[in-house]
């Protein structure tokens, strides 16, 4: 029905084109058959999420072999790249439509997990002792960055994933609670999810911030 529906809109225009048609017939037909508001592919999403990851894996498994006989700066430069190199392939598939709009999602998805993985090897490289919740909190900030200026769904869930697994670090390994933890979950997710209609980021926006409340 979708793909009759599209159709029909596109021969409109081209009748009007053609002097077939009136453009306020035009209007009068495209306002009795309303273009169908395109639903998130979550299927092709995760397919797609699924094949860069394994990608990325394979990528770091061999460079894994030899990190230690790395130099710090070609070991930055690797994990600077690949993150660029993410970002980018998502950034440039993005601005397409269709099946390549999803994929550059998952490239998205990817540059996100490589910056997580990137917070931990820096933090190996440079011998940083650090609290280690912290890395799940900025991991967390920067896919909710990324959610809000995309926007992105995924990322939104990702993020949310991330802020409840810092939360929950924090409270049951350090028994330390973070009283601000449910709201920043709730601000970061629950408007996104209202502005761009999705149910699924609702879902866990909401699931999230009761199990950090």
């Amino acid at each position: 029905m979708k793909k009759n529906i599209k159709w029909l809109l596109a021969e409109i225009d081209r009748w009007v084109d053609q002097g077939v048609i009136e453009p306020a017939q035009a209007a009068a037909l495209k306002s009795r058959y309303p273009a169908p508001v395109e639903a998130v592919a979550w299927s092709r999403i995760i397919f797609f999420c699924l094949g860069a990851a394994l990608f990325g894996l394979g990528v770091v498994l061999l460079f894994a072999y030899n990190w230690q006989e790395l130099h710090k700066f070609a070991k930055l430069g690797i994990i600077f790249a690949a993150l660029i190199g993410a970002h980018g392939a998502g950034g440039w598939l993005g601005r397409s439509a269709g099946r390549y709009r999803t994929a550059g999602e998952g490239f998205h998805l990817l540059g996100t997990m490589l910056f997580g993985a990137g917070i931990w090897l820096v933090a190996q490289i440079y011998h940083i002792e650090e609290h280690y919740p912290n890395g799940f909190l900025i991991w967390g900030l920067g896919a909710l960055a990324l959610a809000w200026a995309l926007p992105s769904m995924a990322q939104g869930i990702l993020a949310a994933l991330l802020l409840v697994l810092w939360n929950g670090f924090k409270v049951f390994d350090f028994k330390n609670s973070q009283p601000l933890s449910p709201f920043l979950v709730l601000a970061g997710t629950l408007p996104l999810a209202w502005i761009n209609r999705s149910r699924v980021l609702t879902s866990i926006g909401t699931l999230g911030f009761l199990f950090t409340l």
